[in-house]
């Protein structure tokens, strides 16, 4: 082969998971000529960003101290681009401020669990594959249900307008 056409992939990476927590992984790049690597994700950072010639570069992740998320990085060299998708997992647990409540919600790490009473006849026991998700802490408390929806559920029956099903006593 002609030792000037590349004949390596510019790198085997296509894909990088990132924990919650800063993180860093080193990235190889294989080529002859001139690279540069860019994201526009502002919680990914680079050792370089342009280099020469076979590399390794260090690609670092802020912790996420929020939701999962995803970006994607652009490395080029000549006419040669890759994509590389960039995950990070979500925080295990997550504070909101909702007006002037909290809300403390935890992550629920996916899984899967059979579900069904192997005793009741009517009921198939069957497996379930969860998503990871994040639920509260606690319910939903009427301070929290009125800051996000403007109103309590109660309010629009006459004989609670204006009072709290709290201290409404019958």
């Amino acid at each position: 082969p002609d030792p000037d056409v590349e004949t390596k992939p510019l790198t085997t990476t296509t894909d990088v998971q990132f924990t919650s927590k800063r993180d860093a992984i080193l990235l190889l790049i294989n080529t002859k000529t001139n690279w540069n690597v860019s994201c526009e994700a502002d919680w990914i950072s680079f050792t370089s960003t342009t280099g020469n010639n076979n590399s390794g570069i260090l690609i670092g992740a802020q912790e996420n101290t929020s939701l999962p998320r995803k970006t994607t990085l652009k490395l080029t060299s000549g006419t040669e681009t890759k994509e590389i998708t960039v995950n990070q997992a979500g925080a295990a647990t997550i504070n909101l401020n909702i007006g002037n409540q909290n809300l403390k919600m935890i992550l629920v790490e996916a899984g899967k669990f059979t579900m069904g009473d192997p005793d009741f006849y009517s009921f198939t026991q069957h497996e379930v594959q969860l998503d990871s998700f994040y639920i509260s802490e606690a319910e939903i408390t009427n301070g929290i249900w009125k800051e996000i929806t403007g109103t309590l559920p109660y309010d629009t029956i006459p004989s609670y307008k204006g009072t709290s099903q709290l201290s409404k006593t019958n």
